[in-house]
């Protein structure tokens, strides 16, 4: 998890989400730092928010050459882009999710991979969880 997306400690005891109805999405996997060998590179986590979470949205960004993974065309390109994972179950306040990504289709490097959540009010979380992993 990022040092921005967790809640901040105020005193000794008090912890304080600083935004306590937003959606918010996390990696359960991969792990940060991690190199991935093989065909696939897997990608899952949680979202949680009061109102319900339709989707997360996902980038893949290559940080040698600064292209993000478009889903829609299967291919790495310059343009930014957040696609969206479905999740499981749709409209739950507790969700999971999971993507998996062919290796084959993007070149060895090193990716940033980040995750937001949005909440079935259209809200989206302000915060991202991110994630940096090595494709051999």
């Amino acid at each position: 998890t990022s040092a921005t997306s967790a809640p901040t400690t105020v005193g000794p005891t008090t912890t304080v989400n600083p935004h306590p109805f937003s959606p918010r999405a996390y990696f359960s996997s991969p792990a940060e730092g991690v190199a991935v060998g093989g065909s696939q590179l897997s990608m899952s986590g949680t979202a949680t928010s009061p109102e319900g979470i339709s989707w997360v949205e996902l980038t893949i960004r290559n940080d040698e050459t600064f292209q993000y993974w478009h889903d829609d065309t299967s291919s790495m390109e310059a343009a930014f882009v957040r696609f969206q994972v479905p999740v499981t179950p749709a409209g739950g306040t507790d969700v999971t999710w999971s993507y998996q990504l062919d290796t084959a289709t993007i070149p060895a490097g090193t990716y940033r991979l980040r995750v937001w959540g949005r909440a079935t009010s259209g809200d989206g979380d302000p915060l991202s969880d991110i994630r940096s992993v090595t494709v051999n």
